[in-house]
């Protein structure tokens, strides 16, 4: 048998975070028509912006009400239009914020004309310059079939006055990361000055699991930024004590730890518990820990409810 730790440290309940909406800049480059994301060096599964500025005038203000977006693999896509949301036509809120796969088009591939994403931009664009901005989510490939083959990123996207053909293209730019990432937001030394700061529940068990437990808000930007910090108490002889994070959450994204990518969150679940290595974590008194998260916002906003750091029950043990 095992030899156990007769106790345990006990867990670290995170009483408050620090929350910021993606900043939507970075290093943007114009988009040559067609480019995919592969063929820009980007061959991981992250989040990518892209962005159009334009002009519009007289009818087109009103015309123009339907925002079609082609992408390569039929990923997920999120629109900001002149600073507000953009409501979905196709796919629906409930399917992006699963964020899956619709295996019943595996066995087809997504032609030019195919717009995967669809969106109602009526009463955003007035006369004169408008912005557009896309938030665009590798959802990774499937086990197999046509997908698993295909490229990344979005082909083409433009205005148009119905949902089956583009009438205006837009030219377009892409920076192929997000914001804060671009401003280091995801390392453990920056300096969050006006980020502002949210309560979090201390009191309620968080689940280890759980499918459409996550808290329920709005949305109202394409990503937020969270930012928890935690202290954990020094290392004691003779014990290995692995430590996980128990989060209850809305918002599909990644999480760094001390600015290491430790995987991504999904707000649907069931996975609530998240594996923290010890060797990216820090021990004892003063020694301070951080957990980034960049969230994209789905139907249920991006929130964080509670957060916990604790060792894993029953998994411990003595060294020596």
């Amino acid at each position: 048998p095992i030899a156990r730790p007769a106790t345990l440290p006990a867990p670290v309940r995170i009483a408050t975070a620090l929350k910021h909406k993606d900043p939507l800049d970075g290093s943007w480059q114009p988009l040559p028509a067609g480019k995919s994301l592969p063929e820009l060096g980007v061959n991981d599964q992250r989040y990518v912006l892209y962005r159009s500025r334009f002009s519009l005038a007289g009818n087109d203000t009103t015309n123009l009400s339907k925002l079609l977006i082609n992408t390569f693999t039929r990923d997920l896509v999120s629109a900001q239009v002149n600073g507000q949301i953009a409501g979905r036509l196709y796919p629906g809120d409930t399917y992006a914020a699963a964020a899956t796969r619709n295996t019943k088009k595996s066995f087809t591939r997504i032609g030019p004309d195919e717009f995967d994403n669809r969106f109602d931009v009526g009463n955003l664009l007035p006369s004169g310059t408008n912005e557009i901005v896309l938030l665009y989510e590798n959802i990774g490939f499937e086990h197999g079939y046509i997908p698993m083959e295909e490229l990344s990123g979005i082909r083409r996207a433009g205005l148009s006055d119905s949902e089956q053909a583009i009438t205006k293209p837009l030219d377009w730019q892409v920076a192929t990361n997000l914001g804060g990432v671009t401003a280091g937001w995801t390392q453990p030394g920056f300096a969050a000055s006006g980020w502002s700061k949210v309560a979090l529940d201390t009191n309620t068990p968080i689940a280890r699991k759980g499918n459409g437990i996550q808290p329920k808000d709005r949305q109202d930007a394409l990503l937020t930024w969270y930012r928890l910090e935690f202290e954990l108490p020094a290392k004691p002889a003779g014990e290995w004590i692995p430590w996980r994070m128990l989060i209850n959450a809305s918002g599909n994204g990644f999480m760094w730890l001390n600015g290491h990518d430790i995987g991504k969150h999904w707000e649907a679940g069931p996975q609530r518990e998240y594996y923290l290595p010890e060797c990216w974590l820090k021990f004892g008194k003063g020694q301070k820990n951080v957990i980034v998260l960049g969230l994209r916002q789905t139907i249920n906003g991006a929130t964080i409810k509670a957060a916990e750091v604790s060792p894993y029950p029953d998994a411990a043990e003595l060294t020596r």
